[in-house]
């Protein structure tokens, strides 16, 4: 299947922004595996130049199979093949080597997370943490769990301080992002019921803020850079607004820019890195779900 490459000049439905240039993608590039009905990236690392980082996340084969895939400029689809399993899917990669590549796997042991560093799987955590949505450079991997009662937490493996992760008086939390200075991202629910998108924006719990997006009636914040200073950090993520999913960035400094990629139904955001590339997936007008990579002019 052909890459198609779509030119957008940015500019629709900013939200909360301030005056500049805008940080928002212009330019898009469809992620189609070869031979899959859809196609659905979760991840991707920094690399230099611009536009050679590694790519990850998932695909589902003419047979109804969820297949893992990593993706390289340049290069191939490579499926990524977990033993035994009988669903794949990948979430983050990291800068460490050729990159550390965390996800989710369901076997005969049920749901479980795995960790692929250097062509070996292993599977973190005795017993096995249920899901890794995302992992720094140093090897930290986010995720969530459900208890009993169907609440969220969020947590980090190695356990972090202070155990689970629950923000804001112990609200419903999932966390799916986090960077080299510990900063996440992710979703709350309020108690009436609603779900918001929230980061941190230091290292701690008490540090976590809700990122308001006028009109949504659900989001969440499911990536983030690995820059230092505060003022140039980056959430990616996708909020609801009349039915309509679109993708959104935010930093403190200029509030929420939303997008969408042209023409389609559905925009939903899900991986960026330091150069501002971001990596999500759409709806077309016939259902059909693709990836794509958002870069700029």
């Amino acid at each position: 299947m052909k890459k198609k490459l779509i030119v957008w000049i940015a500019g629709f439905g900013l939200v909360s922004g301030i005056a500049g240039c805008s940080s928002i993608p212009t330019v898009f590039t469809d992620i189609d595996v070869p031979g899959a009905v859809s196609t659905h990236p979760r991840g991707i690392n920094n690399a230099s130049p611009a536009g050679s980082a590694s790519i990850v996340g998932y695909y589902v084969d003419k047979a109804g199979n969820i297949n893992g895939f990593q993706r390289d400029l340049q290069t191939s689809f490579v499926t990524l093949v977990v033993d035994g399993a009988i669903e794949v899917k990948a979430f983050d990669i990291n800068n460490s080597g050729p990159g550390e590549i965390v996800g989710t796997v369901r076997d005969a042991f049920g749901q479980r997370a795995f960790l692929l560093d250097g062509g070996v799987i292993s599977f973190p955590g005795n017993p096995p943490i249920p899901t890794a949505y995302g992992i720094n450079d140093g090897g930290l991997i986010v995720g969530t769990f459900s208890d009993m009662a169907a609440r969220n937490y969020g947590f980090t493996f190695p356990p972090g301080p202070g155990g689970p992760i629950s923000v804001f008086n112990d609200l419903s939390t999932q966390t799916f992002g986090i960077n080299n200075t510990r900063r996440m991202v992710g979703t709350l629910q309020e108690a009436t019921g609603e779900f918001n998108a929230f980061y941190l924006s230091g290292p701690d719990i008490a540090s976590a803020e809700r990122i308001v997006i006028p009109g949504a009636t659900r989001s969440g914040a499911y990536g983030i850079n690995d820059a230092d200073a505060p003022d140039e950090v980056r959430h990616v993520g996708t909020y609801t607004k009349d039915g309509i999913d679109r993708g959104f960035i935010f930093t403190e400094a200029r509030g929420v820019e939303t997008f969408n990629v042209p023409r389609a139904k559905h925009t939903r955001a899900f991986g960026i890195n330091d150069a501002g590339e971001i990596v999500g997936e759409y709806v077309d007008s016939f259902d059909h779900t693709h990836g794509f990579l958002g870069t700029f002019r």
